[in-house]
């Protein structure tokens, strides 16, 4: 039996676009309400500050729905021992994905695409932390902006660059719920201080 896990159907890039844009939404409130606190003094008046740290509804929303996309666009199954956080990205399912990227350049085959597709391999192995989501990401961004296939390298950079992304989202999704209950603690603290 197979370790790969099969690419989703053709909505897998709508969905990873969905969920990259929610994603970036909580990025942004994450550095909004961390922002309230400037070299550890309160950079805003605290009744302002208290609506910025409160999360809204839509934010919980969100968050949400981010989860719900992880489980669907970046399943424990494509990870050693099932363990997104802990297990690397098996090769098999990187493997796949790097030759769905070599077939979609039709008119710019490499002299040997089994060499080519195993370089790359080998690179893509070798970051850390790899997620599923970098790597459909930059397959998507690859074949979405380069007429031909790009060399090992501008993979390698473009797997890098999408990695830093996703953990940059994964952050915030993870961390937004914390970061505004702390953020509000401190401005309870402050308000109970001026009292």
């Amino acid at each position: 039996m197979s370790n790969v896990v099969p690419i989703r159907p053709i909505s897998l890039l709508r969905a990873l676009r969905t969920f990259a844009d929610d994603a970036d939404a909580l990025v942004r409130r994450y550095d909004e309400i961390e922002r309230l606190f400037r070299y550890g003094e309160l950079s805003t008046p605290l009744a302002q500050a208290r609506k910025i740290a409160e999360l809204s509804a839509n934010d919980v929303k969100v968050i949400e729905r981010c989860i719900a996309a992880l489980d669907q666009l970046d399943p424990a199954e494509s990870y050693e021992d099932n363990d997104p956080e802990e297990g690397e990205l098996r090769r098999g399912v990187i493997k796949a994905r790097l030759t769905i990227l070599v077939g979609s350049f039709p008119n710019g085959a490499p002299g040997d695409p089994e060499v080519y597709v195993r370089a790359m391999l080998e690179h893509a192995c070798s970051i850390e932390g790899l997620s599923l989501l970098a790597v459909d990401a930059t397959c998507h961004e690859i074949v979405a902006t380069q007429k031909f296939l790009p060399a090992v390298e501008e993979v390698v950079k473009t797997l890098s660059a999408q990695q830093a992304k996703w953990n940059e989202r994964l952050w915030a999704i993870y961390r937004l719920a914390d970061m505004s209950r702390r953020v509000l603690a401190r401005i309870e603290a402050l308000q109970s201080k001026s009292k």
